[in-house]
């Protein structure tokens, strides 16, 4: 694929400014929701509340905060999963 100068600027600008508006973000957020964020992106998946708990072995409570946080702040997305509707599945927005 082949984009012309204008057009390939005007792409990586966007990018760019996506990646300064997430990183702004992150720099509000407590030290345990930029956590659950990077295991996020580090898994690259989607996970359950569960399985956060288990990858970063932070208690329950300070996990649900921190997806609260990330959630509100439209960084991550939360849906139901189809296996069991009981369960949120959370994922990075990109």
């Amino acid at each position: 694929m082949r984009f012309d100068s204008g057009k390939f600027s005007k792409i990586t600008g966007k990018l760019k400014k996506k990646i300064e508006t997430y990183g702004q973000d992150l720099d509000d957020l407590p030290p345990s929701a930029k956590f659950v964020y990077k295991m996020l992106q580090y898994e690259g998946e989607q996970l359950t509340q569960k399985e956060l708990i288990e990858l970063t072995s932070l208690p329950d409570r300070t996990v649900r905060y921190a997806l609260q946080l990330l959630v509100k702040k439209d960084i991550i997305d939360k849906r139901k999963s189809l296996r069991d509707i009981r369960q949120d599945l959370y994922s990075l927005k990109f």
